[in-house]
């Protein structure tokens, strides 16, 4: 077998390759990256037009009028609810004056005693219904004092309701009146009902003003004295729009600032290389997978993807089209595909900004634009299974664009009177980028071997060339590879990995072992063991070949690299125990543990950990003659400590909380395979 360790970069001079590939990108990026300089509008009047867009270099503050406060505070103060504390004690006093009542009879007035029960226990459980909900004493002062809202606080949880929601007594006492008009045709029963409900009914909302107060003061200390406040980077005013008072103010402030200031490169390089600080940044963070695997498929599809859409921007701004003609979708896709949702979105990000440069004044529009088109991509295929979702994910792009280029334009104080021409750059960048994800995906998925889950898919079907071939020539193995896949699902599921991997990967754990089929025991039905006539050297040899010829036959079938690291670790470095104690019983005690071991590489995700786990486990479990619940659970805890003990799991990204969720996530498919059946009698003939 190939010597993974040695054939894979070490991690530093894979860092350091990357590094390099991201500035060669940044320098081709630079290029294209238009020069326009900061301008400042020098003749500043309120009711002109700007001609250019303004950001401020600078922080400075414009503070709110005395009117404004007060304004801002009367605001504030009415959307805030009155507290009120619920108070239990008041269904406590419902049920004993109902109890009082009930045993002096009061009210009774002749009624039977069937009757006039009746109506006692009717009563009581309208009035219980009330105060259980909650019941002002009174609300008219919170009228006088303006409250809107009441908030109701229950132990640790509070609820707020508009205050026509929340009845005091009297309100309560007239509707149970309507209640007994409806219900009584008696209007002495329907006295006694009134009675018994007005005698019962206790408020059970207590007014607390401390906490009332509280609130308002929290609140009211939230309120800024700052009107405006301006940042460094900020943009105070955008092309063609109009000069207010209050822009006027802001630029004024500026105007003295920047009397000396003369655009020149320098800004421009120095945010560009801000952008290729945070990107490297980026890729550190979102790189576990380069990290513990290095490889170049990561900075590939983030470069190459990259340069796409920059150069169908540089393309687009030199032939004066529709800024709003972007193929973002299609990196934001492709990325969500490639490297997952979290890095998709940062890198979709980063990439707005760098397309901002190409149209410098209109350049928050644009960003805005490219990250709300990218972000939309990337929700809509966040579970991308299928590649007819394309279109769908097509339409609700062209929707979107079309929706965001309005909102962009009413932003910058353009007219919106070219509809057909808004409509045809979301048509173009909705489909195209479409047609870019459709074309380039699989082609992608089998040059570069990336697990994306199309291939996994198409992988997962029972119908491959390979699982075909497995299940023909070794049938038992073909069984407990997907025995093991089903309790890969399941453990993958319980600690948030790839399921999809982690099954796939089961599905071809073994392959290697269509070779040699005849050497394994799940494959040896009714017939001699071969081993019996072999040395445990060489049976240890044969046994230990299955990886080398698995990730060959992976290799040959054109299967991902994360499906071959499966292959590879899914013994690990793991001791061949029996024919290590027969070469030791044979050879005596100068046999080394290392020749019967696995060469590994050890596992590195949680995918791989796992693979070794379940293959393990399903192996010993089917060797136990009458497996019982107790027994299963057993040989589950004793896999997973036996690996831990002897470093299988060291270099895993998995933690003793993952291991506890993996046992009890494939111990049911265990029970659920493995019970008791009973005995049916024979036919008596």
């Amino acid at each position: 077998m190939r010597n993974t360790r040695k054939s894979e970069l070490p991690w530093r001079l894979a860092t350091v390759t990357r590094f390099l590939f991201i500035l060669v990108l940044f320098v081709i990026t630079l290029y294209f990256v238009p020069r326009e300089h900061f301008t400042m509008i020098r003749e500043i009047q309120v009711g002109k037009i700007s001609p250019v867009e303004i950001t401020s270099p600078v922080d400075f503050k414009i503070y709110k009028t005395p009117e404004e406060l007060q304004k801002e505070r009367d605001k504030v103060l009415s959307e805030l609810p009155a507290y009120f504390i619920f108070d239990s004690s008041a269904v406590e006093s419902v049920k004993t004056t109902l109890d009082v009542i009930s045993k002096n009879g009061t009210f009774r007035d002749g009624l039977s005693e069937n009757r006039w029960k009746w109506i006692l226990e009717l009563s009581g459980n309208y009035v219980l219904d009330y105060v259980k909900r909650g019941v002002l004493s009174d609300k008219h002062f919170l009228k006088v004092i303006g409250v809107r809202k009441v908030a109701i606080v229950r132990g640790t949880r509070t609820t707020v309701f508009p205050i026509e929601e929340v009845k005091d007594r009297n309100e309560v006492l007239k509707e149970l009146n309507k209640i007994a008009v409806q219900t009584f045709e008696n209007p002495a029963e329907r006295k006694i009902f009134l009675n018994i409900s007005s005698r019962i009914l206790f408020p059970s909302l207590k007014y607390d003003e401390n906490l009332t107060n509280k609130v308002k003061n929290e609140a009211l200390a939230k309120i800024s004295p700052v009107k405006v406040e301006v940042k460094k980077g900020e943009k105070i005013i955008g092309k063609h729009e109009l000069i207010t008072p209050q822009t006027y103010e802001e630029l004024q402030v500026l105007k003295e600032k920047m009397k000396s200031y003369h655009g020149t490169s320098a800004r421009w390089i120095a945010d560009l290389f801000i952008l290729i600080a945070i990107f490297l940044l980026g890729t550190i963070y979102f790189s576990d997978r380069i990290q513990k695997n290095p490889d170049w498929r990561e900075l590939i599809v983030i470069g190459v993807s990259a340069l796409i859409v920059l150069l169908g921007a540089y393309l687009v701004r030199n032939i004066h089209a529709s800024y709003f003609i972007t193929l973002i979708p299609f990196y934001s896709i492709l990325l969500n595909v490639a490297l997952g949702f979290e890095p998709s979105l940062f890198y979709t990000m980063l990439l707005s900004i760098i397309l901002a440069f190409y149209f410098p004044f209109n350049s928050f529009g644009i960003f805005l634009y490219n990250l709300f088109l990218g972000w939309t991509s990337i929700f809509t295929t966040k579970s991308f299974r299928s590649r007819f979702q394309i279109y769908y994910v097509i339409v609700t792009l062209f929707v979107v664009s079309f929706i965001t280029s309005i909102f962009i334009e009413l932003m910058y104080g353009n007219r919106v009177y070219n509809v057909p021409a808004l409509i045809q750059a979301a048509l173009f960048s909705a489909f195209l980028s479409g047609v870019f994800v459709v074309g380039i995906l699989p082609l992608y998925e089998r040059v570069f071997r990336v697990a994306t889950d199309f291939f996994l898919l198409e992988l997962s079907n029972l119908n491959n060339p390979l699982l075909r071939e497995l299940s023909e020539k070794a049938s038992g193995t073909f069984n407990h590879s997907i025995n093991v896949g089903n309790l890969c699902d399941a453990a993958a599921r319980a600690i948030g990995a790839n399921s999809l991997l982690a099954r796939v990967g089961a599905y071809y754990h073994d392959i290697g072992k269509v070779k040699k089929p005849q050497y394994f025991i799940e494959n040896q039905i009714g017939m001699e063991n071969p081993h019996d006539k072999l040395s445990p050297r060489m049976s240890a040899l044969i046994i230990i070949s299955h990886v080398k010829d698995g990730v060959e036959l992976a290799e040959q079938y054109g299967l991902p690299n994360e499906i071959i690291r499966i292959i590879k670790t899914h013994h690990g470095t793991s001791l061949l125990v029996p024919f290590y104690v027969k070469a030791k019983q044979m050879e005596g005690e100068g046999v080394k543990e290392e020749d019967f071991r696995y060469p590994g590489p050890k596992p590195s995700t949680k995918e791989e950990a796992i693979c070794m786990i379940a293959d393990s486990v399903e192996a010993a479990v089917r060797s136990l003659k009458n497996p019982t619940a107790k027994t299963l659970k057993e040989t589950i805890h004793e896999i997973i400590r036996a690996k831990l003990e002897d470093g299988q799991l060291d270099e895993a990204d998995i933690t003793r909380k993952d291991l506890d969720k993996i046992a009890e996530a494939i111990y049911p498919i265990l029970l659920s395979q493995f019970h008791p059946r009973i005995e049916y009698p024979k036919e008596k003939k």
